[in-house]
């Protein structure tokens, strides 16, 4: 599949219930069967794919302001993602990263102003010593 402006290869595993899929960027060229091949060969281990089945339970038990909530139906209606199963599931992927990255990056954060509110209060302290 052409993506602009890279290759992907999309690879897709449909069990019974589960749904996997995974997708790799093959570059700007075009790639042939015999590099897509050897890089299934080589690098097929390395591959993580996103499942969806019935081990994926949405939380729904947080409570969620009306006003929010009219919001999120006005983007569903008009933003409908037309696509195929597998881009769908990609999207769903990205969206799960990009909020896990965002819980990372403000714990980091966090744990950055706790220490820096430490450190100043060790100089508070180290001042009122009287050296």
């Amino acid at each position: 599949m052409f993506d602009p402006p890279f290759y992907k290869c999309i690879f897709e595993i449909n069990n019974d219930d589960n749904y996997s899929v995974a997708s790799v960027n093959m570059g700007t060229s075009e790639p042939n069967d015999l590099v897509i091949y050897n890089f299934i060969l080589k690098n097929y281990s390395k591959i993580s794919f996103y499942k969806v089945g019935s081990e994926q339970i949405i939380n729904t038990k947080k409570k969620i302001n009306p006003k929010r909530l009219q919001r999120i139906a006005r983007k569903q209606v008009n933003n409908e993602f037309q696509g195929t199963k597998a881009q769908k599931t990609l999207q769903k992927q990205h969206e799960l990263i990009k909020k896990e990255r965002k819980k990372k990056n403000s714990k980091e954060k966090d744990e950055r102003r706790k220490i820096m509110f430490k450190k100043k209060q060790a100089k508070k302290k180290e001042k009122h010593k009287g050296r």
